[in-house]
């Protein structure tokens, strides 16, 4: 009843090396009943952080769902979205918001292949300027299901404002009518 989910979806051929992997072990260790999923990785990914996180004791609240086209149905069994950094892919965090799971998500170099991910999950209490602040974040909206819910809702809200299908046409209109 009192667990928690989380997941990561997308490319993390860098992930075994990187801050994020030992930011999530971190959030694993202090959340004892909480659980990760990954998906979109291939075998190497897979391979290569199986073995740290079998080190690091959290694997068996890991799940590794494998390649797949589409993640986006996962959403629904999630309650928090951790963006894989350095990199990360813009389209999974824009999922995310559409579905309603608040995404943590760490700063990055403006000039890094993961600079777009801050700037598409624009709201300020999920962007990390560091690693240490991403578990904190992190942590924050695993303990508490009143935050989770208010930026649930403030995720749904800044993707129909800023990502749903008809905005960009209701742009257009705008500017066209400035002419």
């Amino acid at each position: 009843s009192s667990h928690t989910v989380s997941a990561t979806f997308g490319n993390l051929h860098q992930a075994a090396e990187s801050g994020f992997i030992r930011a999530l072990i971190g959030i694993l260790n202090r959340n004892p009943r909480h659980f990760h999923l990954f998906a979109r990785l291939s075998a190497s990914d897979f391979r290569s952080m199986r073995g740290v996180l079998h080190a690091e004791g959290v694997l068996p609240r890991v799940r590794f769902l494998g390649p797949m086209t589409d993640a986006g149905h996962l959403l629904a069994a999630v309650d928090v979205y951790l963006a894989p950094f350095p990199e990360c892919e813009a389209e999974s965090v824009m999922d995310a918001l559409g579905a309603g799971v608040p995404v943590v998500v760490r700063r990055a170099a403006s000039d890094s292949p993961g600079s777009a991910a801050a700037e598409v999950a624009g709201i300020a209490d999920l962007i990390a300027p560091g690693d240490a602040d991403y578990g904190v974040i992190a942590d924050r909206l695993i303990r508490n299901p009143e935050l989770r819910a208010r930026l649930s809702d403030q995720a749904v809200d800044r993707f129909h404002a800023e990502f749903h299908p008809g905005r960009p046409a209701e742009r257009l209109i705008q500017f066209l009518r400035t002419l």
